[in-house]
């Protein structure tokens, strides 16, 4: 959806008016368009998440070299995070076969009323 789009370039763009982040704004435009199908589940509930998509997305990170062993933080911690800068560079920890993720411990529902 093209208006979910615009209101996240303008969040972002309100967000880091004084920092390096930058946007392209057709690159969200057109992610958009893929993923928007994806927010309303099966069953006409917003933002649930089932463990086949986690998976699926699990693998998808796997393949793409983007499920490691470190996340960015603005405070890294040695062995546990590291800088924008440093992934930028080329270190994400080692990459996390999707074997070692159990879709169970890393989403849930529970806060959702049903």
């Amino acid at each position: 959806d093209v208006a979910a789009a615009e209101l996240f370039l303008t969040a972002v763009s309100k967000e880091h008016q004084h920092d390096s982040v930058s946007l392209v704004p057709e690159q969200v435009r057109e992610s958009q368009k893929i993923i928007g199908k994806y927010y309303i589940a099966d069953n006409g509930k917003w933002g649930r998440i089932c463990k086949k998509k986690a998976q699926t997305f699990f693998d998808w990170l796997s393949e793409n070299g983007l499920l490691t062993t470190l996340m960015q933080s603005r405070s890294p911690v040695p062995g546990v995070s590291t800088t924008l800068d440093e992934l930028r560079d080329g270190d994400p920890g080692r990459p996390v076969p999707t074997e070692e993720v159990n879709p169970d411990e890393i989403f849930t529902n529970k806060y959702f009323s049903e």
